[in-house]
């Protein structure tokens, strides 16, 4: 879980250190209350699509998480990935950060609307 803290802290990502430690402290609580459950966190998100695309149970990945359709990776997020004992992944959650800088963040939305359409849907851009 060290890992990445200092990859957090070295990518100039704006979460605090504390948020971190915190993070990292609910998880170890999360292993501690379930024994064979396994937390690896990883920052490869072309190994991330391929997981989700293994998973016949799973959506596609959301576009703002595939590296396809967006700049994603060790700068700007990381991911979780939990297996049972077998090794059969029961957990995948992603996480992301953007510096919007002088943008809200509606205007960011606006701006990347289709990077947060939900996996599987069209939206209606006029409705919405």
């Amino acid at each position: 879980m060290n890992t990445i803290m200092q990859a957090i802290k070295t990518n100039n990502t704006n979460i605090s250190k504390t948020t971190v430690s915190e993070i990292i402290e609910l998880i170890r609580d999360i292993q501690n209350r379930s024994p064979g459950l396994n937390i690896e966190f990883k920052q490869d998100f072309r190994h991330f699509l391929e997981l989700i695309e293994e998973n016949q149970d799973r959506k596609e990945l959301s576009p703002m998480f595939d590296p396809r359709y967006c700049s994603i990776g060790a700068d700007n997020g990381f991911w979780i990935k939990g297996t049972n004992d077998d090794g059969e992944v029961v957990h995948l959650q992603a996480v992301r950060f953007d510096d919007l800088g002088q943008t809200t963040l509606s205007k960011h939305w606006h701006k990347n609307r289709l990077l947060y359409r939900p996996p599987g849907i069209q939206p209606d851009f006029e409705k919405s």
